[in-house]
């Protein structure tokens, strides 16, 4: 895992930087591209004699300490300063003239970094460090650490990369309001509409929507077509069914699965048929996503063009390359973010 030290922000200077990055990448800058670059810095405050000249006395008043002129605590506030400020930073920690204080580490969450804190590091009678061992333990769970990926912070650091990969305004969406909470949950938080799948699902006439919207089932075809549609993993993980049909018409609104929990049914022809499926064909196989209108999406128009578009730009990702229309592919079902899809609303 290779080390140097970053270019801070001006006036943002600490004493010395560690920077991490996978030793199989190519070069310093392409870590930092991919966000897998973590930066700790330390600082060297000679003048802070003892922990509480940083952290201050237990019960002590910081308003108080402040008034009465107790500076030194203003250098832990430099340590917010460099980890806040400096791009990519995950720890800021004091090194301090301190023998008998055992090293604070105050975690941003439950692991090691991100983090603050401070390691007392002094010579004693026979100019022997003191205090090296428990800076030296840190270093190594800290490596440790870093080179785990199964940490949340590796998490955080991918979603991060996803997140600024392209250079895409926020979508806007007027009045709608997008709930908070998971709507399959009541405890979580509802996932960003970017990682929010729907499926974008055909129909060939007005038979088949009023059956989909008589029984609730959503019908998407699998196999036993031209080329074989490759499933995607997203299919699975779909909260939303959007159905469209010939010369880009959308109905209204937007159908929500009745299931507390992602996932569809696999039926057979004879299974669709023997539901009473108008149009189904011999030898194909189908997902049937149990479905219900969404109130939140109640009366929402579609621009059928402008949801063409957004498919086609799926496509041409999905692909890697550009695709200049779906043609007569437009019946294969897509599996587009919530974000995505919003681009088309009217």
């Amino acid at each position: 895992m290779p080390c140097s030290s970053p270019s801070p922000p001006r006036r943002l200077h600490p004493d010395y930087t560690l920077t991490f990055w996978p030793a199989d990448l190519p070069s310093e800058e392409e870590a930092e591209r991919q966000e897998l670059l973590v930066h700790v810095h330390f600082d060297a405050k000679y003048r802070v004699e003892d922990i509480e000249g940083l952290f201050g006395a237990e019960g002590s008043d910081d308003a108080d300490d402040e008034v009465e002129g107790n500076y030194e605590r203003q250098d832990l506030l430099k340590m917010h300063a460099y980890r806040d400020a400096i791009k990519r930073s995950q720890g800021a920690y004091v090194l301090y003239p301190g023998r008998a204080n055992a090293a604070v580490k105050l975690k941003g969450f439950h692991e090691i970094l991100p983090g603050l804190g401070a390691f007392g590091v002094a010579p004693d009678e026979n100019g022997v460090a003191q205090g090296l061992e428990s800076l030296t333990q840190f270093l190594d769970e800290m490596l440790a650490h870093l080179g785990n990926r199964t940490t949340a912070q590796e998490r955080v650091s991918y979603h991060v990369a996803e997140s600024y990969k392209l250079k895409e305004e926020p979508v806007q969406y007027g009045s709608l309001v997008l709930a908070e909470r998971d709507e399959m949950s009541d405890t979580t938080r509802a996932l960003p509409p970017s990682e929010h799948h729907v499926v974008v699902a055909w129909f060939e006439d007005d038979a088949q929507l009023r059956w989909t919207m008589k029984t609730g089932f959503a019908v998407v075809r699998l196999g036993d077509r031209r080329g074989t549609w490759h499933v995607p993993p997203e299919l699975a993980s779909a909260r939303h069914v959007l159905l469209h049909t010939h010369k880009s018409q959308v109905p209204d609104g937007l159908l929500a699965l009745k299931e507390r929990k992602p996932g569809y049914k696999v039926f057979t022809a004879k299974d669709v048929k023997a539901k009473g499926y108008p149009g189904s064909a011999g030898g194909d196989i189908y997902a049937i996503f149990e479905v219900a209108p969404d109130p939140v999406f109640d009366g929402r128009r579609w621009d059928g063009r402008k949801l063409q578009e957004v498919m086609t730009q799926f496509e041409s990702r999905r692909k890697y390359r550009e695709v200049k229309a779906l043609g007569s592919l437009s019946a294969l079902p897509r599996v587009l973010s919530l974000q995505e899809l919003l681009k088309a609303m009217r």
